[in-house]
């Protein structure tokens, strides 16, 4: 039990950090309800939250000094690499993963609540034909790779570590997914899973805003929280246990991710990089995305409202290409050794950031009331905010409509929706099957559901889905060459009669 004492000198402390408003509902709680709402608020670093609010709210950067700001170029464009340079990166990363040196990392602490959904974003079903959630796709990519790598160098994989960072809202919700679905054919002891922090929301003075009456409406940290948690949780250390030397990060919305691309790692183990991070042309000048660049002559992502318009829209003069041009994609990887420092030395100096969201609150009588409005701030970390203690970091240029669509908005957004995320997917599984050499028929109009277009119009698409099972990124697909397939297409893989392996299993949905 909580003595009265130890409540007060908590109160004490609270109202002489300013955020004594805490308790106004205190009259209302139960004994049980108080010893809760204590044991909540005395995780918190009341102090600590003043000074991340402070620095937050006057931050110390360049911002709009874009004399300061220097463009970081692409240190290979993979749609220009020479076929055997590729060829060479391709083969050592192949090895690196064989060799188990290689692990990757999503981040998926968000629910999808701008998707109209409760449920964490990995497990919904944004109406694929397979009906595959985006966890499932990315754990089917690590099983193909896996297959790949072994039927390549003639001995068998060790397991990729896939790391699942949730937060408090989405973890149990993950993980049961995860072991309803059976790992989705992964091994479970190969799927790790932890949580970034949370911290105060808080009003737009500062003050730490309440969930109810006796509870504190708390958000995780940003993505940046990853690197405190890599250190809290044990993952560091399962990561050197397992021999692990790099791992690739990414965001779990993003349907197209190329699972531990091997020829990113063969690229990075050339560059002996700390950090190497895949990037894309920015669409336009104004396009809402950060660039990579140098701050003051240190690795950073420059957020797009940063940089004044005029030198935003400046180009190359000899190729035309916008100079602030390497959009920032959270597809990161990092050396073992240098992530090490990130979590245990460069976290705690990382900036905090205000973003303007919908909190759920306690209305002026302390009931919970869902809000339909931002009415607060988060406190976040940003995740490239270590970048600048690299000394060394790569930029990987990919081809955007191969392996960038992220899924941010409900659907009928017309952009980063579930609509365009079917779009990029089936015309990327189109191109692979026409590179093969097959061929389609056009769609017959025989009443099933169209899929719409990006915009929202009546214009059907051409619904191509392959399961990861049986391409990883469009190899393997020699058997369709001649071929004439109708519309919708979804190719499975399918044990082949008498159980000698894997073959293919088309369905036309018609």
């Amino acid at each position: 039990m909580t003595s009265s004492l130890d409540f007060n000198k908590l109160k004490e402390l609270y109202t002489a950090a300013g955020q004594g408003q805490v308790f106004r509902f205190e009259e209302k709680l139960n004994e049980e309800e108080k010893i809760a709402f204590y044991e909540q608020l005395q995780t918190i670093d009341v102090e600590g939250l003043a000074k991340k609010y402070a620095a937050a709210t006057n931050p110390s950067g360049v911002g709009q000094n874009s004399a300061r700001i220097e463009p970081v170029q692409a240190s290979v464009k993979i749609a220009e690499a020479k076929p055997e340079e590729r060829a060479r990166w391709e083969e050592l990363g192949y090895r690196k993963i064989a060799e188990g040196k290689v692990a990757t990392l999503v981040v998926a602490g968000g629910q999808g609540t701008r998707l109209g959904c409760p449920d964490p974003k990995g497990t919904v079903d944004i109406g694929l034909l397979s009906h595959r959630s985006l966890f499932q796709i990315q754990a089917e990519r690590l099983i193909k790779l896996q297959q790949l790598v072994t039927d390549r160098l003639g001995k068998p994989c060790k397991p990729i570590r896939w790391y699942v960072m949730t937060s408090i809202d989405t973890d149990d919700k993950t993980q049961n997914f995860f072991k309803d679905h059976n790992y989705f054919g992964l091994n479970a002891q190969d799927v790790v899973f932890f949580q970034q922090g949370l911290l105060p929301c808080l009003t737009k003075d500062g003050h730490i805003m309440l969930e109810s009456a006796g509870r504190v409406a708390m958000a995780p940290d940003g993505n940046g929280g990853l690197y405190h948690a890599l250190d809290k949780w044990g993952i560091l250390q399962d990561m050197r246990k397992n021999e692990v030397e790099y791992m690739f990060q990414y965001c779990v919305d993003n349907i197209l991710i190329k699972m531990v691309d091997p020829v990113f790692l063969g690229f990075l183990y050339e560059s002996a990089a700390d950090v190497g991070c895949k990037v894309a042309p920015k669409s336009a000048p104004n396009e809402a995305v950060g660039v990579l660049a140098l701050r003051d002559g240190k690795y950073g992502v420059i957020e797009y409202s940063e940089i004044d318009k005029e030198l935003a829209a400046k180009r190359d003069e000899k190729t035309g290409e916008l100079m602030f041009n390497a959009g920032h994609l959270c597809m990161n990887t990092y050396r073992i050794d240098f992530l090490e420092k990130a979590a245990r030395e460069y976290s705690s100096s990382l900036p905090y950031h205000l973003a303007f969201k919908k909190i759920h609150c306690a209305d002026e009588e302390g009931n919970p009331v869902i809000a339909t409005a931002n009415n607060g701030y988060k406190l976040e970390q940003f995740i490239f905010d270590v970048f600048e203690h690299a000394n060394k970091l790569v930029a990987f240029e990919i081809v955007r409509e191969e392996e960038f669509s992220p899924l941010k908005n409900a659907s009928g957004a017309g952009k980063d929706c579930p609509e365009t995320c079917r779009r990029d997917l089936y015309n990327l599984h189109k191109r692979y099957i026409t590179r093969a050499g097959g061929r389609f028929l056009e769609r017959a109009t025989n009443g099933s559901a169209a899929a719409t277009n990006s915009s929202g119009g009546d214009e059907p698409l051409d619904e191509v889905e392959i399961s990861p099972l049986v391409s990883y990124a469009g190899e393997g697909l020699e058997g369709v060459k001649g071929q004439t397939y109708g519309l919708p297409f979804f190719m499975d893989a399918a044990v082949r009669d008498g159980g000698g392996g894997q073959g293919l299993s088309v369905h036309h949905f018609n």
